[in-house]
């Protein structure tokens, strides 16, 4: 059992299934969320899961879907997280369309490289529609970063038709994540090397995070 610094978040259990289904289908669905271009512009139709679907990624070996429940219990974002070697892949990932600007996606995000921690992981990776640049944007602004690498977006039966050739961009966030795991392996000290401007600011968050759960006195050598 896993848990994290925020008590909003939680590990969803096969009861949360129906929730995530509906949540997962409105949110990636949504067409009237406000300076967002969303997936109704680009696959036609209103489903992009279904229950026996969201079963089935559960169930896979190091996969789990991490919550965000509302004061009121209610499902109002998800992440699926699955464990690739030493990767973590971040997926299925959607909050209320009314809700969104409001900073789940965020504390999502922070949770998902919480669990990447606790795993030893070295890198979170994620797949996103190319053609969502304000998506993409906001995923760097959160220390993800583009590797290159496109893969094709089939069209499966399940999500619908889509309306333009779409691919998928590969994003990663691995410097943070590759100095804070070795926190494991050497307690209170941690050295970063020619970690890029970019991640600095992504680099204390999580460092402060750690900081607070461990509670050791941390040396820093740049």
């Amino acid at each position: 059992m896993h848990s994290f610094f925020n008590r909003h978040i939680k590990t969803a259990k096969p009861f949360d299934i129906p929730a995530i289904v509906d949540l997962l289908n409105i949110g990636l669905s949504w067409r009237n969320i406000q300076g967002w271009t969303t997936e109704a512009d680009l696959i036609a139709g209103n489903t992009r899961t279904d229950e026996y679907n969201v079963q089935e990624v559960m169930q896979q070996p190091g996969s789990i879907f991490l919550k965000y429940e509302n004061d009121e219990q209610q499902v109002a974002g998800c992440v699926n997280l699955q464990q690739h070697g030493e990767k973590i892949y971040l997926g299925m990932f959607s909050v209320q369309p009314h809700m969104q600007g409001s900073g789940i996606g965020k504390q999502l995000l922070q949770a998902a490289e919480e669990y990447a921690i606790q795993l030893k992981c070295k890198a979170i990776y994620m797949s996103v529609i190319s053609v969502r640049p304000e998506l993409i944007s906001w995923y760097k602004r959160h220390g993800y970063a583009d590797t290159g690498e496109r893969k094709p977006f089939a069209e499966d039966g399940l999500t619908g038709k889509h309306l333009q050739a779409l691919e998928f961009m590969i994003l990663e966030n691995g410097h943070a994540m590759i100095s804070l795991a070795s926190m494991n392996d050497h307690p209170g000290k941690i050295k970063c090397r020619e970690l890029p401007v970019r991640a600095t600011h992504h680099f204390f968050r999580l460092l402060s995070l750690f900081r607070d759960k461990t509670k050791d006195h941390i040396t820093l050598k740049v």
